[in-house]
């Protein structure tokens, strides 16, 4: 998202996605460090391109969440955090060749 001109901004308790200014997802802290994001209500056709999905499988979504650690994908996907999060599948492995080659620096 930030390659196309969108800044995640996290402040106390909330979140925002913007860009050029306008506000285009908020989302609220939910527990300790999951952020629930209000995705439903986007009209806009760039914010929808940049959240919205007829499904993926468990990788991809890995891959559109900034290569998320898959723990953290599980909870995600069992507390509901994410609107839209429509996963297909189960993972396949829960190694990433590109997240194990940027913990070798």
């Amino acid at each position: 998202m930030t390659s196309h001109g969108f800044h995640v901004l996290f402040r106390d308790e909330d979140a925002e996605i913007e860009k050029g200014g306008a506000i285009f997802i908020t989302g609220k802290r939910f527990g300790q460090s999951l952020y629930l994001l209000d995705i439903s209500t986007q009209t806009i056709q760039e914010a929808a391109k940049a959240a919205m999905s007829i499904g993926a499988t468990f990788e991809i979504w890995h891959e559109r969440l900034v290569h998320v650690n898959y723990k953290t994908m599980k909870r995600m996907m069992l507390l509901n955090a994410i609107t839209g999060l429509n996963v297909i599948g189960r993972p396949d492995a829960e190694t990433c060749e590109p997240c194990i080659l940027g913990k070798m620096h």
